[in-house]
């Protein structure tokens, strides 16, 4: 073996910095001093442009800038990255109508008196002033005979759309008039379409929008064009309003949910709140359907500007960041990412705001690179350095949220930043040139039925806000198992319709070739037929189990889920008890899928003390003394195959001493 410098074996990962550009730097144009100041104090190797404070990256008047940048930022030997966000969001843009994105919102009543009158007011946009409204439509007015809560007599339905007669269309809100007094008593529901001025996911424009931009700039020099947080037409978030019954519609998303199911949107959104009397299977299906198509919308803007920017700039151009954006399953994420966390192209696993590690996971086995990226911004830097360790063990990476941040955290640019993240920073590079290709050994995986996510009927008290299922516990069961040192994955079940998820030979669980001792699989309901199938073959084996019932599959048709019944453990089991999960015994750290254990001092910035490990690994015995990482991974024999460690003052296997020729400091050993 031989011990090589850090110097020696540089690392084939990316070290990322945000940059924000506002104003204030278009003013002065300090890019050399920002950038000299990024390559004296760090290693960082990858900067990612983001707009701020008006700036606008669609305005032609940026290629100068960029153009600078560009050339200075590969001077210093580094990646230059554009991140663009979408029209219609914070820019303004011009749409037709059949382009248009829409909202469509719900309101009934009862004609009294042969006359009724519904005003449709649409309050869910969160940026109107960017993506102003353009334009209101009743899509259907059903006149019907209510037989109860959900209910209609079946054969009652009369569409009077045409009979109304509109008082009212101004900015996202239409009034109608009905006077029908042949209808007497019968309840009106009245849905309307209110388009604003932003693309349709679903529309030609918005991939023309990305694709004329990327030309306009593949002269430039940029290394690769990014999205961040892609997502639809912003809604109001959770803590401006928990409540959000209205759903994505749109001309383009008519036609291409009617090409890929048949069936007419408009219908399909009246049935996900009405049903014919005795029909609940209806309803069910309605929901399940719109919800399976809709979540296509990000998944196919993000998939073409990831095969148009390596077309443009290149085979390994760098695929976008994350786009995960309030970080929870349960919120408005549904409608705003689509929840298409595992399945956007991406080379490395990204997330943002130190979502769960079960999440990351379950998202880097779908991806080629084993290294995971989480964007992070704190007002303390201390807050930096202690997640940066803590991520370390388990193969996990800051992407820096940012030079020039002056809105949300500390500016990561800056000299005082640099000079204090940096002793932490290399000790992680020890890691990073380590490289060890591989995740942290996880013994369960953990799936969970997305239908029965984006599906409350009928209990009615599991609707949530907005409109899905509020009643499933997901990520707690997961995080409370990964506390308590139970490592796990989290997959939806997209990844066992795909193929993506399945067991093999070994009666293991194998998600894009990550092998799994045993899998989990919560809330089976209204599953599709490839997941009944599967788990009709999971459920014979001892190392499954699922909690939640099976009664309706995907299209609202009733199912004997007695096949589950034996793998059914109940909603307060404990998990790791029942299954007979083994417990990590590495402190601070985890061992990996190919064998090495890596190990990370979360405290090491604060008093950067030695800290001694003692631990055993297939069969052979290690001891080590270090600072910030450590991290090995020995043959069958014993022998070292490759190590890290910080400061090392000591590294013993089996009773052999590895001899360092000064010490401590930083060393990595590799085979010769």
């Amino acid at each position: 073996m031989e011990i090589l410098t850090k110097e020696q074996l540089k690392s084939r990962h990316p070290k990322i910095q945000y940059w924000f550009w506002d104003k204030p730097l278009l003013k002065s144009q300090a890019f050399k001093e920002q950038l000299d100041l990024l390559c004296e104090k760090s290693d960082f190797n990858t900067v990612i442009l983001t707009e701020r404070d008006g700036v606008n990256f669609w305005e032609e008047d940026m290629k100068p800038y960029f153009d600078k940048a560009i050339k200075l930022a590969h001077e210093r030997g580094l990646k230059i990255m554009l991140q663009l966000w979408p029209r219609g969001h914070y820019h303004k843009t011009e749409v037709s109508l059949k382009d248009a994105v829409a909202l469509a919102t719900e309101r009934e009543g009862v004609i009294t008196n042969g006359k009724l009158t519904l005003n449709s007011l649409c309050t869910s946009v969160r940026w109107e002033e960017a993506a102003p409204s353009i334009h209101n439509k009743i899509l259907k007015a059903y006149a019907f005979k209510k037989t109860g809560e959900g209910f209609h007599e079946e054969n009652s339905l009369v569409d009077i759309a045409g009979k109304a007669v509109i008082t009212e269309n101004g900015k996202s809100t239409l009034t109608a008039e009905f006077n029908c007094p042949e209808l007497e008593g019968y309840t009106v529901y009245m849905l309307t379409a209110h388009y604003y001025q932003c693309a349709d996911m679903f529309s030609q424009k918005r991939k023309d929008e990305f694709k004329e931009i990327i030309d306009f700039y593949k002269d430039s020099g940029f290394d690769s064009v990014v999205l961040d947080e892609f997502k639809n037409l912003t809604i109001n978030p959770p803590w401006v309003s928990d409540i959000f019954h209205d759903r994505f519609y749109g001309d383009s998303f008519k036609a291409y949910f009617e090409e890929k199911t048949g069936k007419d949107l408009d219908q399909v959104l009246f049935e996900m709140r009405y049903c014919p009397e005795n029909k609940e299977n209806v309803r069910m299906s309605a929901i399940n359907i719109y919800f399976d198509i809709f979540r296509h919308s990000t998944k196919i803007v993000e998939t073409f500007v990831a095969d148009y920017t390596k077309k443009t700039f290149g085979k390994d151009a760098f695929d976008g960041l994350h786009n995960t954006y309030h970080n929870w399953l349960q919120n408005d994420e549904i409608w705003m990412t689509c929840c298409n966390w595992w399945e956007v192209p991406r080379n490395y696993a990204q997330t943002d705001e130190d979502i769960c590690y079960p999440i990351r996971l379950g998202i880097a086995c779908g991806c080629k690179e084993s290294l995971i990226f989480d964007m992070y911004y704190h007002k303390d830097p201390q807050a930096f350095a202690d997640k940066v360790m803590r991520d370390a063990a388990f193969g996990s990476r800051l992407h820096y949220h940012a030079m020039n941040d002056l809105y949300y955290g500390v500016d990561t640019g800056s000299a005082e930043f640099l000079d204090f993240i940096k002793p932490v920073e290399d000790k992680i590079t020890l890691l990073n040139a380590f490289d060890p290709n591989g995740l942290p050994k996880m013994e369960l995986l953990v799936v969970f039925g997305f239908p029965s996510l984006c599906n409350w009927y009928p209990d009615k008290e599991a609707r949530s806000g907005f409109d899905i299922n509020k009643k499933l516990v997901i990520e707690k069961r997961c995080i409370d198992l990964w506390n308590n040192g139970f490592f796990n994955a989290l997959a939806p079940s997209d990844a066992i319709d795909d193929g993506r998820i399945t067991r093999d030979a070994d009666g293991k669980f194998d998600y894009c070739g990550h092998k799994f001792d045993k899998m989990l699989y919560l809330y089976p309901e209204y599953a599709k037929d490839k997941t009944i199938a599967a788990l009709k073959n999971f459920a014979t084996a001892d190392n499954f189990a699922v909690i939640g019932s099976l009664t309706h599959d995907f299209d609202g048709n009733k199912v004997d889920g007695g096949f589950l019944e034996d793998s059914t453990l109940p909603d307060d089991a404990d998990i790791a008890k029942e299954m007979s999960l083994t417990k990590n015994k590495y402190d601070g750290g985890c061992l990996l899928e190919d064998g090495s254990v890596v190990i990370a001092d979360v405290g090491y910035s604060q008093k950067q003390e030695e800290k001694t490990v003692c631990f055993t690994v297939n069969g052979h015995s290690v001891n080590a003394t270090y600072k910030g990482v450590f991290a090995i991974k020995l043959k069958d024999n014993g022998e070292i195959e490759k190590a890290a460690c910080g400061d090392c003052a000591l590294l013993e296997v089996n009773g052999e001493k590895i001899a360092i020729p000064h010490r401590p400091q930083d060393i990595l050993i590799c085979e010769k």
